[in-house]
């Protein structure tokens, strides 16, 4: 109806003229817009054959490493282009026949892995002046090395360390900032990437940023080179001992300690040790300025470099200005056939506890009693009762009132619990002291210092009383 209210006639043109036009583009596209965009997989089977022509189109062959390419072009050998073809040849087939879904799948399938296998066979000559070198990844760093600076060279044998010729090559990372970093190697000679091949020890270098400390290691085994490999810091590498003393590096140092004196020894028991470089089996020394600490060990008898083996406990002391001392002690014995492990400070220690009397003698009141310390035995124990709110005071005869006699210092234990400490009686102290409850008194006597030792025996007395001085202890008969 019109507005005039008229009845219009419609032509049989106006209506087929439309339909004519869909039609038209049906037959040209092929009907994608109706059906749906590549719903068989045709689509992607034709852009992967497009790919790969393309690669082999923009890749040029060599067979004699490159040489013969020009730079910033991309190169294979004829075999691998030859490869390529082949699976581009077979994805035609299957394209242009009648095939099924699954002959469809399998193709797209095959070519892709074509692909994907000549980009990583394929190479990149380098444009002049941009030439890319082979890389090294190591994992899994401590996080006590971090912000430590790291260098690392490729060795052909560990005794090439030892030559004051540089290693050919070398890569230089600058602040380990991860536990997993990437190197760019260069040749240590001209200093331009390096791109070589073949199989080398890896030597790592790690250095606090004063250089006071430096850590070096060593890969287990040979590394292959050409591709890109990655080692894991700390399963792949063992300390590096460069021919003088055997090294103890321990990590997670108590921040509180920062600036103390800081020592390292190493005893073959964990019971009645008398903590002194002279009677360790070996010592370190140093200052924490770090986390992380790595010290040389020495000899107590020669003070030279320690190169022994066999297992020890490891005893670690922080000295306060004050000359007082904080003692730890290794939970396991440590084994020293190299460089031992590296230790963790906060799982590997426990506080060192030095009241461990063994063939204690007991004491008599107002009676001397003698004793004699050994290098093989450089430790005494003593005991006696006490009672409540006594006062008591022991008394020792050593070089201070007798020079043939050792020179020696105690310690005052009640019920268990230091209670005096490293007392030089005679010379700067008394060993008085009021019981504050009753039980048992044991007393720890050792050596002042190893100078106090004669060559064979050095002998000393001790006794108590409540109500004698020293002049009036009896000798026993």
């Amino acid at each position: 109806m019109t507005k005039n209210g008229k009845n219009r006639k419609i032509s049989a043109a106006a209506v087929l003229m439309p339909l004519m036009l869909i039609f038209a583009v049906f037959m040209v596209t092929g009907c994608d817009w109706l059906l749906g965009e590549d719903e068989d997989g045709t689509k992607a089977l034709k852009d992967a054959i497009a790919e790969a022509k393309s690669l082999l189109a923009n890749t040029k062959t060599s067979d004699v490493d490159g040489s013969d390419v020009s730079h910033g072009e991309y190169w294979a050998t004829s075999g691998n282009k030859a490869a390529l073809q082949t699976a581009i040849t077979t994805a035609e087939g299957v394209f242009n026949a009648d095939a099924t879904q699954e002959e469809i799948d399998a193709a797209l399938t095959a070519l892709k892995a074509a692909i994907n296998t000549f980009k990583s066979q394929r190479k990149l000559k380098e444009a002049a002046g941009s030439k890319i070198g082979n890389t090294l990844t190591i994992t899994d760093i401590q996080e006590a090395y971090f912000e430590h600076r790291i260098n690392v060279f490729l060795i052909s044998s560990t005794n090439d360390l030892y030559s004051e010729v540089l290693p050919p090559v070398s890569g230089y990372y600058g602040n380990v900032d991860n536990s997993s970093i990437t190197l760019e190697l260069f040749s240590s000679i001209t200093e331009e990437p390096w791109t070589g091949t073949g199989s080398y020890y890896v030597y790592v270098s790690l250095s606090s940023q004063d250089y006071e400390n430096i850590f070096s290691y060593v890969s287990k085994n040979k590394v292959t080179f050409g591709t890109n490999p990655s080692i894991n810091f700390s399963t792949g590498f063992n300390v590096f001992n460069w021919g003088e003393g055997k090294t103890i590096t321990i990590t997670n140092l108590p921040d509180i300690y920062f600036d103390n004196k800081f020592n390292v020894y190493l005893f073959q028991s964990n019971t009645n040790i008398l903590i002194n470089d002279y009677f360790s089996s070996a010592y370190g020394y140093g200052e924490v300025d770090s986390l992380l600490k790595k010290l040389e060990l020495f000899s107590p008898s020669s003070d030279d470099p320690w190169t022994e083996t066999g297992s020890y406990y490891v005893v670690v002391s922080f000295e306060y200005f004050t000359y007082s001392f904080d003692y730890y002690i290794s939970r396991n014995k440590v084994n020293c056939e190299a460089n031992p492990a590296d230790m963790n400070f906060k799982t590997d220690f426990v506080k060192y506890n030095d009241f461990t009397p063994t063939a204690t003698v007991p004491l008599v009141e107002n009676i001397w009693a003698s004793g004699n310390l050994s290098y093989s035995e450089p430790i005494k124990w003593y005991s006696f009762s006490v009672q409540n709110d006594t006062d008591y005071e022991i008394f020792i005869n050593d070089y201070d009132w007798d020079t043939s006699k050792a020179d020696v210092v105690i310690e005052i234990y009640l019920n268990g619990v230091k209670i005096r400490d490293e007392l030089d009686i005679g010379y700067f102290d008394t060993g008085e002291f009021i019981a504050s409850e009753s039980g048992t008194v044991h007393v720890r006597v050792y050596p002042y210092g190893p100078e106090s030792f004669s060559d064979i025996i050095d002998s000393f007395d001790i006794g108590y009383s409540t109500s004698r001085d020293r002049d009036d202890l009896e000798w026993p008969h």
